[in-house]
């Protein structure tokens, strides 16, 4: 989905945007700066367990808040 919403925005920054070699600059930027996020939120992700099951039986039953 975040892939989508970036096509969306370079599109519309060459359509729209000024063309200047900062305006290129930034938009490089941009895209570097998401794929290091992709990249760390892969890597962040694929070191979880996925298959390990949680045990919240007993200690959500005996919770009294008041």
């Amino acid at each position: 989905m975040i892939l989508f919403f970036a096509a969306a925005s370079l599109y519309h920054l060459v359509k729209y945007g000024f063309m200047s070699p900062l305006g290129m600059f930034m938009t490089l930027l941009l895209i570097a700066g998401t794929m290091y996020v992709l990249l760390l939120s892969y890597e962040a992700l694929a070191a979880i367990d996925w298959k390990q099951q949680i045990s919240i039986g007993q200690s959500a039953n005996s919770f009294a808040p008041f």
